[in-house]
Formats: C-alpha cells, structure tokens, sequence
C-alpha cells in the first residue's frame, strides 16, 4: 500500500515521464494522476474490464472505453488513479509506470 500523503509529493520523473502539472508527459503524449481520497481499491478495481495486470499496489487494464489504460494503485489515503490513451502508453507501459512510481512513493509494509 503507497504510503498516507505520498500522492501529495508525485516524483519529477518516472521511467522518463517528466511531471507536468497534473500529468507526466513525454513529447506530446502523457499520463493523468488523480487522488480519490478515501476510496477503496475494491470498489474502483471492479470497473476494470479486459485483460488485467498486476501492477505497482493494484492493477492496470481497460475500464468504460477500450482506448484508454488506467490503473488504480491501493493508497493508505485513497486510491491514485493513472489513465493514458493507448497511443500515449499501452498497458505494459502503464504497468511499468505503476510499478516505478510506486517504488519511488514507498509502500507500507
């Protein structure tokens, strides 16, 4: 689990996705962040359709669209949302992504 107020500290760059405001970027591509405070990874891990990966604290896969990736990474303090277009990362990208920014943020043991 990423450990409380983590998501408030987001790193500069995860493998090679520079922060850029509320996303990370590479050239005209980018990843959106968001925090759902005091959500349970239970109930926004059912939206995820398709195929699934384990990733970082949660999971990466499809949700209402199919042109999307988004993972939802478990957080003492909610849920930390990522959603990228296909084109911008497909869903080994995002699951490398997770996994990096994950590391970076820590983890409760």
């Amino acid at each position: 689990m990423i450990k409380k107020g983590a998501s408030g500290s987001l790193p500069k760059s995860v493998t090679g996705w520079k922060l850029t405001g509320p996303a990370y970027t590479k050239g005209s591509k980018f990843i959106g962040v968001t925090v759902i405070n005091d959500a349970k990874f239970e109930d926004v891990d059912k939206v995820l359709k398709g195929k699934k990966k384990t990733s970082g604290t949660g999971a990466c896969g499809t949700a209402a669209s199919p042109d999307y990736i988004v993972c939802y990474l478990k957080a003492e303090d909610g849920v930390l949302g990522l959603t990228a277009a296909k084109k911008s990362a497909d869903l080994p990208a995002m699951v490398s992504f997770a996994n990096d920014l994950t590391t970076q943020l820590g983890t409760t043991s």
